[in-house]
């Protein structure tokens, strides 16, 4: 898949999300890592992330999903997640 130029929000800022903003931006994706939590992350990542280009937002419960071409949810984001049912509830890829 092409990931050069591509709008990519990634759902859930642990482990696994951050690793998927990382790699996306640098693929060359422009990436919003959002949470319905606020940051667990320390400063360091969150500097490295937004130094890589990455938009991070915290204690987000809804974002306007049609201005992204797809999402990557993070496997830790729990399915009762109010990120994750309006996603499913709209045709992002």
């Amino acid at each position: 898949m092409e990931f050069v130029g591509k709008r990519v929000v990634v759902v859930g800022a642990g482990t696994s999300g951050v690793a998927a903003s990382r790699l996306l931006s640098r693929r060359g994706s422009r990436v919003c890592l959002i949470d319905e939590r606020e940051s667990q992350l320390d400063s360091r990542t969150v500097e490295d992330l937004k130094n890589l280009g990455v938009d991070c937002h915290f204690s987000v419960l809804d974002i306007e999903w049609s201005d992204w071409d797809f999402a990557v949810v993070s496997p830790g984001v729990p399915k009762e997640s109010v990120l994750l049912q309006r996603l499913q509830s709209v045709p992002v890829p």
